[in-house]
């Protein structure tokens, strides 16, 4: 009886503030399946929230644990390109097997008992047997936060460009980095000559943030990267000196609130 209550659970986290307009009517259906929706650290007084630097920015999805989504799929029609408002926008996502799913429920359950203000224990759930597979590669989850004392995910990144050895792609949504992430992107590209592409979206889906801003599966995202370029276009140093005063004076504000995005 406790197996089949484990396999029927369902529990859907979204955050408050990035998902303002969700109502409780949204999820009429889902709760009369057995459903279970929380949202994290809600506002009292609309987008108005007292704890706006505190934000749930985690985009997973695990299935009876055996199968995790991780990545950058947010849910909405307008990241599907059926939004003229943002036109083309394409996201990365990674379908993963194995133990890190269960990291992935870890991180996922402490995001729950903090919005739900309650402690389960997932643990006693029996885990399913894993297919056998040679196709397999390392993973780790790593997480950063508000609360978090290090910075473990930055430092993580911070340490892959430093070792560095022919090509460093970034490609984000939301490109905000502080000085020492851009002085190891100096360091790398001008100590040993690296060369280091950034990519950022031509059309923004949260303007204050946009204004701020290994073998197999390395060489998958490359491709990735390089089909994007397509439809991209290079931000010379004449295009960015040459910018509007008004993209200025936007980029002046929300660098200032670069702490709490």
């Amino acid at each position: 009886m406790n197996d089949l209550f484990w396999f029927r659970r369902q529990r859907v986290l979204y955050d408050a503030i990035g998902s303002w307009k969700l109502k409780a009517k949204d999820f009429a259906a889902f709760n009369q399946d057995s459903g279970e929706v929380r949202s994290f650290f809600a506002s009292l007084f609309g987008i108005f929230n007292l704890r706006i630097n505190n934000r749930n920015h985690r985009k997973l999805c695990t299935i009876d644990r055996q199968i995790g989504y991780i990545g950058g799929f947010n849910v909405g029609s307008e990241y599907l390109g059926e939004d003229e408002q943002f036109g083309y926008w394409r996201d990365t996502h990674l379908r993963v097997l194995g133990p890190v799913v269960e990291a992935l429920e870890f991180h996922f359950e402490q995001d729950w008992d903090a919005a739900s203000r309650e402690r389960t224990d997932w643990s006693t759930a029996p885990i399913p047997p894993l297919a056998d597979s040679t196709d397999r590669v390392p993973a780790q989850i790593v997480t950063s936060g508000p609360t978090s004392e290090t910075e473990y995910l930055k430092n993580m990144l911070i340490q892959m460009i430093d070792t560095a050895e022919k090509s460093i792609y970034i490609q984000s949504s939301y490109f905000i980095p502080d000085a020492s992430f851009m002085d190891a992107c100096r360091r790398i590209t001008l100590a040993s000559g690296v060369s280091l592409k950034i990519m950022i979206p031509n059309q923004p889906d949260h303007p204050f943030v946009y204004w701020a801003t290994y073998a197999a599966v390395g060489e998958e995202l490359e491709l990735l990267f390089l089909s994007d370029v397509a439809d991209s276009s290079l931000l010379t140093r004449e295009k960015y000196a040459a910018r509007p005063w008004m993209i200025r004076f936007k980029e002046s504000i929300s660098r200032l609130l670069s702490p709490i995005l």
